[in-house]
Parts: structure tokens; C-alpha cells; sequence
């Protein structure tokens, strides 16, 4: 039996976290479970968007896409403006800032 097994599921599944906001309440799996899908997916995608958008070269992102130059500025126009403004304020809305 893991350590997360012991922490989650069985000796201390009934022991919570008294820090307010977004761990309260919530057991040990519960909180990881939280973070990677609600907080560390989210900003991946953030991260990512803005490395292909703003800091990876053109040269680089047009051999990966292989795509035509109407498409490619459409991509490109999405992946700088776009997806960021929509992945933050999906990560707002997860953590409780704004509400939809």
C-alpha cells in the first residue's frame, strides 16, 4: 500500500484540511485531485499558449502546423489573444474570483 493509499483512502480519509478557501474540507486525495485537474491544467494550457504564441519562432511553428498562410494566422490570432483571455478566465471561475 502507497503512501497516497494510506493518505486518501484509508488510516487518514477522515482527516481534512483547515485551510480556508479552496482546501477546505477536503482530504488528502481530494486536494490533489483538486489541484491537478482545477489549477495545474488550466495553467499548463496557459503556459502553453503563451510559449507557442508569443516565444516559439515562426519558422517553427509553421513546420509543426504544416498548414496553409490563412490558417496559420487564423491559429496564430487565436493562440495570442484568444485562448489566453479564455483559459484565465476559466481559471478565475475554478477558483472562486468570478462566477458563470
Amino acid at each position: 500500500m502507497g503512501i497516497g493509499s494510506v493518505l486518501s483512502f484509508s488510516l487518514w480519509s477522515e482527516y481534512t484540511w483547515s485551510v480556508p478557501f479552496l482546501f477546505e474540507n477536503k482530504n488528502f486525495f481530494d486536494t490533489l485531485d483538486f489541484v491537478t485537474a482545477n489549477l495545474m491544467l488550466p495553467l499548463g494550457g496557459l503556459f502553453i499558449a503563451i510559449f507557442a504564441g508569443w516565444l516559439m519562432s515562426e519558422n517553427s511553428t509553421r513546420d509543426e502546423l504544416n498548414t496553409y498562410n490563412s490558417i496559420y494566422r487564423v491559429w496564430l490570432f487565436l493562440v495570442k489573444y484568444i485562448t489566453p483571455i479564455a483559459v484565465i478566465i476559466v481559471f478565475l471561475n475554478v477558483i472562486g474570483v468570478i462566477s458563470l
